[in-house]
């Protein structure tokens, strides 16, 4: 007899272009086109990964809970009981197969690669530089996500209308951003991303859902990214459009 996470393996990985992998905190994760749709801990829980406003229409709906870890994320999670929950957690996953294989048609293909892609949504903190119009410069910690619809960083965070880094952006129109750590024992990896960079009214929200709904939004037109794709020695530097 299989088991619940089996029944859901098998069915998961039948879809077009998926592959599974084993999930960074245990258990198994599904991806299509360099995004994650979701994983599984075991037999009874899986997380799924949507937009803010996604996220609230199933919570609102009861087809899925808040995430038991990072609740203010479009982040959800499923707690699958018996095997008769097992259709309702196929349901979440073909729901965000769906979302993410739609955007072949219609979407701009990304500039960044799927390792990178990858290192991006897994990651929730980066540095934002700017410089006003007199070129002086200015770095913060910034909270941010990968818009994958956009192939844009959005930028976030409290008060952002009133930040200056937000009036920089408003003036200038340029910015850098880096996000990077280090595995142990000692493995530097990043990107770096400069390009255009824009202010807008609504969206923030998409980031973190208690953020203002002012953000940046920062257009690619210089990627280097080191010890994701490449040696963290020698970076993957390339410009792009």
């Amino acid at each position: 007899m299989k088991s619940i996470r089996e029944i859901i393996e098998r069915e998961v990985t039948g879809w077009e272009g998926v592959e599974e992998k084993p999930h960074r905190f245990n258990g198994v994760e599904f991806r299509v086109n360099g995004h994650e749709i979701g994983h599984l801990h075991g037999d009874r829980l899986a997380d799924l990964p949507f937009p803010v406003r996604v996220r609230k229409e199933l919570v609102e709906s009861g087809r899925a809970q808040v995430h038991h870890i990072l609740p203010q994320t479009g982040w959800v999670s499923y707690r699958i009981q018996d095997e008769e929950d097992v259709n309702g957690a196929l349901d979440l996953f073909r729901l965000n197969y769906e979302r993410l294989t739609a955007r072949e048609g219609g979407a701009r293909m990304s500039n960044f690669t799927s390792k990178e892609i990858e290192y991006l949504t897994e990651q929730r903190l980066g540095r934002l530089a700017t410089v006003n119009e007199a070129g002086e410069p200015h770095v913060m910690p910034v909270g941010f996500r990968y818009n994958a619809e956009l192939g844009t960083i959005d930028i976030g965070g409290h008060n952002m209308a009133k930040s200056k880094k937000f009036r920089d952006v408003a003036a200038t129109g340029r910015a850098a951003f880096v996000v990077d750590d280090v595995l142990p024992p000692w493995r530097p990896r990043g990107i770096e991303i400069r390009g255009k960079a824009e202010v807008h009214n609504e969206g923030g929200g998409q980031v973190v859902e208690d953020f203002s709904e002012e953000l940046i939004r920062i257009f690619p037109k210089r990627i280097v990214g080191w010890g994701i794709d490449s040696d963290a020695y020698k970076p993957n530097s390339r410009s792009v459009t």
